[in-house]
C-alpha cells in the first residue's frame, strides 16, 4: 500500500512528499467545470486552483493566472511567481492565440488547461507525463505562451464540453459526451485498461474514448491524484485509477483501469434509488452531491476531509451508501462541492460557505487552524466569514488554498500563500488567523466571468397558415460564448403571440431542453380571427427567463394567419 504524505511530520515528510511527487502522486486540483450543481455554471468554470497556483476567467473571457510558475503553468512564456510581490492584474492576460478566449479553466499541480471560445482546448505548465496532450513532453508555457501551440487533438471534428486537470493527467468530455484522459497512468487513472502514458508519443485522440459501459455517456468529470470520476447520462457514477483508500468507491481496495475498462466495474453504490449531480475529486477522496441535494464522500480521511466526525476511510470496506449524507446542518443542503489535497468545501443552499478537513494553513477559512470533520462535522462550525452580506457563486480549491467567485463578481482567496497563489502581492497565509471576509477582494483588474447573455434564435413555421384553428411549431436555440450543456441550458421560455394592435392572442410556456434547444406549438384559436377575411400578420416574441448562468434573452418570429 502507498504510504500518503503527511504535511505534518515535518523534514523526513518532506522528503516522502518529494519523492512522491516525482512519482506523479501529489496534490489534486479544484475541477472548475464540475464543481458546480445548481449554482452558477459559468462562474464554476471561470475560476480554478492548482497545486500552488490560480487561475480566473474575467468577464472579458480572458485569463489571469498566478501562483507558482516553475515549469509555466502560469502561461506567461516565462517562469516567474505572479502574486507574491505584485497582483495578478499587473500580469496581464494569458495569451491564447489571435482573438480567442476562454469558457473554462481547470488547474493540476502544475498545468493548466482550458476550453477555448471555439471548443478547443489548449494545456501549458509542466509536461513530463504528456499531461498537456500534445504528443510530446516538453513544457509549455516557461519559454512560450499557449498560443504558440495548436490545440490538443480531440479527434477530427471533436471539440469539448468539459475539462478536467489532475496531478498529473487530464481528462475531457467531449461534444459527443465521450471521454478521453491522458497523461500518467500508474494506476489506470486514465482508463484504458493498461498502464501506457497517453500524450507523451501520440494525442489523446489516437487513444479513443474512454469505455464507460455499454451505451454510456458522461455529463461531469473529475480527476485527481492518481483516479478520475465520472457522472454519467444516467446519473450514476463510475471511477478509476488508484484505489487504496476506497476513493473509487467501490467497498474495496483494487485498482480500476489498468487491466479493465471502468465499464466493467459498474456503478458507485450511492444508496437506492439515489442519484448523482456533481462530483469533485481530490487526491485520495471523491464526493459528490445527490439529487436530494445531500453531499456523500468517500476515501482518504486521515484529517476528516469526508466531514463524517472521525478519521475512517470509507470506501475500502464499505460503500458510500452506509455512510449516510455529511451533515451539512440542520436543514442545508449543498450546491456546488469542491475538493483537493485534504479539504473539502461546499456552498450551501443559503449561498454560505462550509470547509472541513485539513487546515494546517488555514485554507478552510474559519480564522484558526484547527481541522474539522475529525472528530465533529461541519455543521458544527459556522459558514466561512467572506464578507458582510458576501455569498458566494463557485468555489475552487488548491492543495492547501481555497478561492471563492462572491455575488459581487469578486475573488477571495484562503490558505497557504507561499507562492503568491492567494493573488493579494504578498506570501501572507490567510485564514489561520483571520477570515477571508477581512482582507478584500483579490485583484484581478477586472471582474470574474459569472454570467453569459445567450442568443436566441427563434423560427416559426408554417410562415403562412390559412386553417383554423392557426398553429405554428416554434423552434428555437440558445447560442453565444457558454459551453451548451444540460446542466447550464436550463429555463422556460414564455412564448406570446400578438396581432398588429398588440393584443394577446395566446400564451405558452416552455422549457429549455438540455441541448439548449426549445420547441413549442402555438395555437390561435381567437374569435377575433374567425371574424375577418384578412390575412393577419403575428409576431411570436419569445422571453427567456435565464438561470444562475444565463442572463435573460428575447427573440421574435413573424407569422401570418388566413
Amino acid at each position: 500500500m502507498l504510504v500518503l504524505r503527511s504535511r505534518r511530520l515535518g523534514a523526513s515528510s518532506m522528503v516522502l512528499s518529494l519523492l512522491l511527487v516525482a512519482m506523479g502522486v501529489g496534490t489534486a486540483p479544484a475541477n472548475a467545470q464540475q464543481a458546480s450543481s445548481t449554482a452558477s455554471r459559468i462562474a464554476a468554470a471561470s475560476v480554478a486552483a492548482g497545486g500552488h497556483h490560480s487561475c480566473a476567467i474575467l468577464d472579458n473571457r480572458s485569463v489571469r493566472c498566478w501562483g507558482q510558475n516553475n515549469f509555466g503553468q502560469l502561461g506567461y512564456g516565462n517562469t516567474d511567481n505572479v502574486g507574491d510581490s505584485a497582483s495578478p492584474a499587473t500580469a496581464g492576460p494569458v495569451d491564447l492565440g489571435a482573438g480567442r478566449t476562454a469558457l473554462a479553466i481547470s488547474a493540476g499541480e502544475a498545468h493548466t488547461c482550458a476550453i477555448l471560445d471555439d471548443r478547443s482546448v489548449r494545456c501549458w505548465g509542466y509536461n513530463f507525463y504528456g499531461q498537456l496532450g500534445y504528443g510530446n513532453t516538453n513544457n509549455i508555457g516557461d519559454d512560450e505562451t499557449p498560443a504558440s501551440v495548436s490545440p490538443v487533438d480531440l479527434g477530427t471534428g471533436r471539440t469539448a464540453l468539459a475539462i478536467a486537470a489532475g496531478v498529473d493527467h487530464t481528462c475531457a468530455i467531449l461534444d459527443n459526451h465521450t471521454v478521453l484522459c491522458w497523461g500518467y497512468n500508474a494506476s489506470g487513472g486514465l482508463g484504458y485498461g493498461n498502464l501506457d502514458v497517453i500524450g507523451d508519443n501520440e494525442t489523446p485522440a489516437s487513444a479513443g474514448p474512454v469505455d464507460l459501459g455499454a451505451g454510456r455517456t458522461a455529463l461531469a468529470i473529475a480527476a485527481g491524484a492518481q483516479h478520475t470520476c465520472a457522472v454519467l447520462d444516467n446519473h450514476t457514477v463510475r471511477c478509476w485509477g488508484f484505489n487504496s483508500n476506497g476513493e473509487l468507491g467501490y467497498g474495496n481496495t483494487d485498482v480500476i483501469g489498468d487491466n479493465e475498462a471502468p465499464g466493467t466495474a459498474g456503478p458507485v453504490d450511492l444508496g437506492p434509488g439515489r442519484k448523482a449531480f456533481s462530483i469533485a475529486v481530490s487526491d485520495y477522496h471523491t464526493c459528490v452531491i445527490l439529487d436530494t441535494k445531500a453531499v456523500r464522500c468517500w476515501g482518504y480521511n486521515a484529517s476528516g476531509g469526508l466531514g463524517y466526525g472521525n478519521t475512517d476511510n470509507i470506501g475500502d470496506n464499505e460503500t458510500p451508501a452506509d455512510a449516510g449524507p455529511v451533515n451539512l446542518g440542520t436543514g442545508r443542503t449543498a450546491s456546488a462541492i469542491t475538493a483537493a489535497g485534504e479539504h473539502t468545501c461546499a456552498i450551501l443552499d443559503t449561498k454560505a460557505v462550509r470547509c472541513w478537513g485539513y487546515n494546517f494553513y488555514g485554507q478552510l477559512g474559519y480564522g484558526h487552524t484547527n481541522d474539522i470533520g475529525d472528530n465533529e462535522t461541519p455543521a458544527t462550525a459556522s459558514p466561512v466569514n467572506l464578507g458582510t452580506g458576501r455569498t458566494a457563486l463557485a468555489l475552487a480549491a488548491g492543495w492547501d488554498h481555497t478561492c471563492a467567485v462572491l455575488d459581487n463578481r469578486q475573488l477571495r482567496c484562503w490558505g497557504y500563500n507561499f507562492y503568491g497563489q492567494l493573488g493579494y502581492g504578498n506570501t501572507d497565509q490567510i485564514g489561520d488567523n483571520e477570515t477571508p471576509g477581512t482582507v478584500g477582494p483579490v485583484d484581478l483588474g477586472r471582474r470574474v466571468r459569472t454570467s453569459e447573455r445567450p442568443t436566441l434564435a427563434l423560427h416559426a413555421s408554417p410562415q403562412r397558415d390559412r386553417t383554423r384553428p392557426y398553429t405554428f411549431t416554434v423552434t428555437g436555440k440558445l447560442g453565444g460564448a457558454f459551453i451548451r450543456d444540460s446542466a447550464t441550458c436550463t429555463g422556460k421560455v414564455r412564448l406570446v403571440a400578438t396581432n398588429p394592435a398588440g393584443r394577446v392572442l395566446k400564451k405558452v410556456t416552455t422549457k429549455v431542453r438540455r441541448d439548449c434547444t426549445l420547441h413549442a406549438r402555438v395555437e390561435i384559436t381567437q374569435p377575433q380571427l374567425r371574424t375577418t377575411r384578412a390575412a393577419v400578420r403575428i409576431t411570436i416574441k419569445a422571453s427567456y427567463a435565464g438561470n444562475g448562468s444565463l442572463r435573460a434573452t428575447t427573440a421574435r418570429a413573424r407569422v401570418t394567419a388566413r
